[in-house]
């Protein structure tokens, strides 16, 4: 995971709350340091940049009728693919966040950054027949020095 900045909480142990329905949204607004947003709930896609942007407004209603501030709650991303051959997928004639292309992940990252997530959990396995050890690092090298570089 890449993180751009350190948890506000005094505490060693943080509450993650993953996911978009509901009550997934109410137990972050009651009990979490942080939002961990997938985006592959059919009912709430937050796959791509604008679609997050969507459900981070339904997010912060549901901060508002819970009665605490979002700024409280750290947000995360979890990228379900990473930066290796597989073609850029498409949801609703739009770019799936996060491109597979340095160069738009770089950008992707930083309109993420924009609306207020600090962390990123990008899968970075190998695709295919480079499904591999030396695959995932391979992966993990071309995403240190093409996107981690260019964001420091």
């Amino acid at each position: 995971m890449w993180s751009s900045r350190p948890s506000r909480c005094r505490s060693r142990f943080l509450i993650w709350v993953g996911g978009e329905s509901a009550p997934a949204l109410r137990r972050t607004v009651r009990y979490a340091h942080g939002w961990y947003p997938v985006g592959t709930n059919p009912q709430h896609p937050m796959n791509t940049v604008s679609t997050f942007r969507q459900g981070l407004e339904r997010f912060h209603g549901f901060c508002q009728r819970g009665g605490r501030d979002p700024k409280e709650i750290t947000l995360a991303y979890r990228v379900l693919s990473g930066p290796g051959v597989r073609p850029r997928g498409e949801h609703r004639g739009r770019g799936r966040t996060v491109h597979r292309r340095r160069p738009d992940w770089v950008g992707d990252i930083r309109r993420l950054q924009d609306l207020g997530v600090t962390s990123v959990d990008v899968r970075l396995f190998g695709y295919g027949e480079a499904q591999t050890l030396q695959g995932t690092i391979d992966n993990m090298h071309r995403f240190r020095d093409g996107v981690l570089s260019r964001l420091a």
